[in-house]
């Protein structure tokens, strides 16, 4: 993984990124390979945060670096409380990791989507932040609903245990088939 250090920089390696992705699928197409997702990842919003990505109103999501988050992994969206349900997934479709100045200006020019409310929160976290923090800028794609919202208390009821991430984590692909079986599915695609 790399870590940009220009906006320029950040837009060639969403752009390699990108294309080493399609390289991947094709071969594995010309292999007969199943091509699916690199992993799944659980990744708590605030409710509003949560409506605007599920209602297409934001696409793209920055997030202080925890972990790699790749093309093509699957997200599944919990919102925290009040509502403390998982509400809908999103593919991803491109990743960039870097300093969070510089992440700052690839959201100014990448980031159709990007309201005062959003700016605002960025600004408090992370461009004023005294820490040198590395952030991770997420382009959206293939978002859905669930069907029905997944509580908190039902996802209990079978992982007596969990937690969900303050910001986002790695899930096996038992506990997303779950949220989405007891979700009963996922809504069409927003055309």
């Amino acid at each position: 993984m790399f870590i940009a250090t220009s906006l320029a920089e950040a837009q060639m390696l969403m752009r390699v990124h990108s294309i080493k992705v399609l390289a991947r699928k094709a071969s594995a197409a010309v292999q007969g390979l199943q091509v699916g997702t690199l992993a799944r990842i659980l990744m708590s919003f605030k409710p509003l945060y949560a409506e605007q990505i599920l209602s297409r109103r934001k696409d793209c999501e920055i997030r202080t670096f925890f972990g790699p988050i790749e093309s093509g992994d699957e997200v599944l969206v919990y919102e925290s409380s009040p509502v403390k349900a998982f509400t809908g997934v999103f593919r991803v479709e491109g990743a960039v990791v870097a300093r969070a100045s510089e992440a700052i200006e690839f959201v100014r020019s990448s980031c159709s989507m990007f309201d005062e409310e959003n700016w605002r929160f960025v600004e408090e976290h992370y461009v004023g932040s005294r820490r040198r923090l590395v952030v991770i800028v997420i382009d959206l794609e293939s978002v859905r609903r669930l069907r029905k919202p997944v509580t908190l208390e039902e996802i209990r009821s079978i992982v007596p245990a969990f937690r969900p991430p303050m910001s986002y984590s790695r899930i096996s692909d038992e506990l997303y088939e779950a949220v989405l079986e007891l979700g009963e599915g996922l809504e069409p695609p927003m055309l």
